[in-house]
């Protein structure tokens, strides 16, 4: 009976932990941080929102990172070649599955070719107004990879575990700033080790997961946060 009283005070403490909210950022669940000064912007209102590719941070070891499209910080780490792709395309497919209308980042990246790399990372806001304009679309979403480290091993048994650190922002052309913008940090861990993990180790389907499963589940949080926020204290 002492077990059972054990086992259902650990879970009650991760569901908590998992609905806790800081005085800057509201944490829907472990690893997930949205800016609280957005929280109560309708997101409703942008009826077209254009999706362009996630920067992708320079591989280096631990340590933290900006992104400066945001303004948040991340853990940085290996980042593999071709995950900013990765991570818009999980982007586009939970925002559509939260009800918002996103323009593929093909061609939003087309409309923003002329724009270096350099440039479009510090100037999120140029960025927006010309994949807004050339596109019509109401607004503009765009992030950074900090981290984007695989899983080694199998879904059975890993040998390491994924880690992907992402942040996301989304862009009012018209307004000329950030109308929204969260993050997305986790290294996968053992439900036995970390019971605040339920959430993420349920949706990803109850295995160790890829860092592109990861990366679909911490997206799918960040959308529905955008859709439906919780209310500001």
């Amino acid at each position: 009976m002492k077990i059972n009283r054990r086992i259902l005070a650990a879970l009650a403490a991760a569901l908590l932990c998992s609905c806790a909210s800081g005085g800057d950022s509201y944490r829907p669940a472990p690893g997930v941080s949205v800016e609280a000064k957005f929280l109560k912007t309708n997101l409703a209102t942008y009826k077209n929102i254009a999706l362009l590719d996630f920067s992708e941070g320079p591989a280096k070891g631990p340590g933290q990172d900006i992104c400066s499209l945001a303004g948040l910080a991340l853990n940085q780490g290996v980042v593999e070649s071709g995950a900013g792709a990765i991570v818009a395309d999980q982007f586009h497919i939970q925002m559509s599955k939260a009800g918002f209308t996103m323009i593929g980042r093909q061609k939003a990246s087309e409309a923003t070719a002329g724009l270096s790399p350099e440039a479009a990372q510090e100037n999120g806001a140029r960025l927006a107004q010309l994949a807004a304009s050339a596109l019509d679309a109401d607004a503009v979403m765009m992030g950074c990879v900090a981290r984007y480290d695989d899983l080694v091993g199998s879904w059975l048994m890993a040998d390491k575990t994924a880690h992907v650190a992402f942040a996301a922002v989304i862009y009012d052309p018209k307004a000329g700033m950030a109308v929204w913008a969260g993050k997305f940090d986790k290294k996968q861990r053992s439900l036995f080790a970390d019971l605040t993990q339920w959430r993420i180790f349920f949706r990803g389907g109850m295995v160790w997961q890829r860092a592109e499963t990861l990366s679909a589940v911490g997206a799918g949080f960040l959308a529905e946060s955008a859709s439906n926020p919780a209310p500001a204290e």
